[in-house]
């Protein structure tokens, strides 16, 4: 991919201050003096190799940083690098504040009253190993269980059913009128379940489905954050999501927000890291009741994560996994946010594992017969058509088969035409680095047409 929107806590700080490795070096050298440190070398290879992840500074250089930034030397001692860095990036709350059902809302309020990142600063995620690993390991040991209360406007299970109706309506929304168009809506829609879950006054099941209920939302908006292109926004807004799934102490919700920030992580290349959390939501799902559809989710969403690492193997193993998994089930046992989850979309995931592994062929099998016209052409929702015709385009490319590939990459673009997504948007950037005769009259044509749209 010919750019990596995933990024280590340093990296994001650096960018946000716009500095380059060399500028920022000097600021850090500047900041260790002014410390009573004394003088520091301001080279840039060396603020490269701490945003590896592979050489952690020393700690009076760590002193330095936080100094820049502004983070106490308490927080720096106490939480280690570089998980004390995430108390400058702003998503502190999500990752080292107490796990209580009062922070999650908070979170919650803060990310909904947020808009979308327009100007690019959003595009990146946040990632070490450090910070999934204790991320998957304590996000229910140590979350603190909804209590609840006697004051505020009484609700039942009869009003929280109702609330996930029109939840549920909001969803079929957004296939008609596209992220921009329901963004609104689905920020007030969870400002409003927030305010219930914190205010209401309910029995424990009705809070604890409420909350569950704000769980879902929560990942729902974080979805639409992923498809605007504000992938930090979409991250907290999992992160969140996670810790109000587990104040409600609803393990499969918890598993869906894991999922789809492992999900997110596959698509902004950085596959190593989406499998500690597939393996937690594995852990969860398996301790809250069986979900067909999301353990199949699993198995086909690492099938893709081992394919762009290059093993066949594991990829192979976990497709078949999926597949058989997905095929005999009769789904009764599934949630509702999993409904998208058709044996179509499961062969197009399955295409895309096999166009990463270099088996074209496979790719095109799985991925054509979807994509082919009506009555087929209704089996897929419109955004995920223009994202699979992309793959398609590409695979046709890397077949040798140019005709082909302008065919599906012209679904793409006329997509694009009509709804902004940044899943499509990716396709049609990989595509124009991949075509092997940019002048063509043909391609010239479709980037006229993209860049009218943009």
């Amino acid at each position: 991919m010919p750019h990596r929107p995933v990024r280590h806590p340093l990296a994001l700080l650096r960018k946000q201050e716009g500095l380059s490795h060399t500028a920022y070096a000097r600021r850090i050298a500047e900041a260790h003096t002014e410390l009573g440190f004394g003088t520091m070398a301001a080279r840039r290879e060396k603020i490269a190799r701490w945003e590896s992840g592979k050489v952690t500074p020393e700690l009076n250089a760590q002193l330095a940083i936080a100094h820049i930034h502004g983070v106490p030397r308490s927080d720096v001692l106490r939480h280690g690098w570089p998980e004390w860095l995430y108390a400058a990036t702003g998503q502190a709350s999500l990752l080292q504040l107490p796990w209580s059902c009062d922070e999650a809302l908070h979170a919650l309020e803060t990310i909904a009253r947020t808009l979308p990142r327009t100007d690019g600063h959003g595009r990146g995620i946040v990632s070490c190993d450090q910070s999934i690993a204790s991320l998957t390991t304590a996000w229910l040991d140590t979350a603190a269980p909804f209590e609840p209360h006697g004051r505020g406007l009484r609700i039942d299970a009869a009003g929280v059913a109702a609330l996930e109706r029109r939840h549920l309506k909001t969803r079929k929304l957004y296939h008609e009128l596209g992220p921009l168009g329901v963004r609104t809506l689905v920020d007030a829609e969870l400002l409003l379940l927030c305010d219930l879950s914190r205010n209401a006054s309910c029995d424990r099941q009705t809070g604890a489905d409420l909350l569950a209920l704000t769980a879902s939302a929560a990942c729902y908006s974080g979805w639409l954050a992923f498809d605007l292109g504000d992938q930090t926004r979409a991250q907290s807004a999992y992160l969140a999501g996670m810790r109000t799934a587990a104040a409600a102490e609803n393990r499969m919700l918890g598993g869906w927000a894991m999922t789809l920030l492992a999900m997110q992580h596959v698509y902004c290349g950085d596959p190593a890291n989406a499998h500690p959390l597939l393996d937690a939501a594995h852990r969860a799902c398996e301790r809250s009741g069986h979900s067909p559809r999301l353990t199949s989710l699993l198995g086909v969403v690492r099938a893709v994560a081992y394919a762009m690492q290059g093993e066949a193997t594991a990829a192979v193993g976990q497709l078949h996994f999926a597949r058989t998994l997905y095929s005999p089930s009769p789904h009764d046992n599934d949630p509702p946010f999993m409904n998208w989850l058709t044996a179509d979309v499961m062969e197009v995931f399955v295409g895309a594992a096999h166009f990463y592994l270099g088996k074209m062929d496979h790719a095109l099998g799985h991925l054509l017969p979807q994509l082919a016209p009506a009555p087929a052409a209704t089996r897929l929702e419109a955004r995920n058509t223009a994202v699979w015709n992309g793959y398609a385009a590409r695979a046709h490319l890397a077949s040798g088969d140019a005709d082909m590939a302008l065919e599906h990459a012209r679904q793409t673009v006329t997509f694009l035409a009509e709804s902004p997504s940044f899943g499509v948007e990716k396709q049609w950037e990989l595509l124009r680095t991949e075509f092997p005769d940019p002048q063509a009259d043909a391609w010239q044509e479709l980037c006229a047409l993209a860049h009218h749209t943009a």
